[in-house]
């Protein structure tokens, strides 16, 4: 059974936001403006390049910037479209920061958890972008802080990352007079196993994984607890 916890974490794309929908929407809009035309199944295409991409810098093999450069490229070129790779990945970011589908029942939950838990956003990718769709779909006065790998200096599932946070939530417990927070007294919350629930395992704190894409698999056994819908984290918190 999951300890009650005194502070969450909480991923934000494919957890509150829905990446899926937000980065169609985005790509759509990119392939206009250079007046290409996306195949139907685009999404196929593209969703597994950019696993791929998002893996490999989980992984440290690749840095942000290199994934903003080659990921369009790579995807154009494998859905055999002769567009500018460089410009699309501008286009579709541009794009992007406007985006802030939500995830369904994602602002139930905040609602819920924000009267009862301090929230800290927990996210990997470009700091603006990530702030501007949290307070773009009104979902920012549920959290305290906002932590996004580029001002962290590291990226979900780093140490380095969870280091970063731990520092700045027990500066300011300890300015409060509080005492510091250790990891086992948080929950992570997020879609992804990699980033989220195995970085945030490791590092001591507990879990709860939510399959978004309803993939079930051996994330399940991993994280401490495992919801297919938002709305079921109000039963367990």
């Amino acid at each position: 059974m999951l300890k009650k916890p005194q502070f969450i974490f909480i991923d934000i794309d494919n957890t509150l936001l829905d990446f899926d929908k937000c980065s169609m929407a985005s790509a759509r809009l990119a392939a206009a403006s250079q007046g290409l035309t996306l195949p139907d199944n685009i999404w196929q295409i593209f969703k597994p390049i950019n696993d791929d991409f998002w893996q490999r810098l989980e992984r440290g093999e690749i840095t942000i910037d290199q994934l903003h450069q080659q990921r369009w490229n790579v995807v154009l070129q494998a859905a055999g479209l002769s567009g500018d790779g460089l410009l699309f990945e501008h286009d579709f970011r541009t794009a992007l920061k406007d985006q802030h589908i939500e995830v369904e029942g994602a602002r139930d939950l905040l609602v819920y958890l924000s009267a009862r838990y301090p929230l800290a956003a927990a996210s990997n990718g470009p700091s603006a972008q990530q702030i501007k769709r949290l307070s773009d779909a009104d979902l920012a006065p549920y959290f305290s802080y906002v932590f996004v790998s580029e001002d962290m200096g590291a990226n979900k599932p780093s140490a380095a990352f969870f280091d970063a946070c731990f520092e700045t939530v027990n500066a300011d417990r300890q300015k409060r007079g509080q005492k510091a927070l250790a990891p086992e007294d948080t929950l992570m919350i997020g879609d992804s196993i990699t980033a989220d629930i195995r970085g945030a395992r490791s590092y001591g704190m507990a879990t709860l994984w939510y399959d978004h894409d309803k993939a079930a698999g051996p994330g399940r056994m991993e994280a401490d607890e495992y919801v297919r819908d938002l709305g079921q984290i109000q039963k367990i918190l």
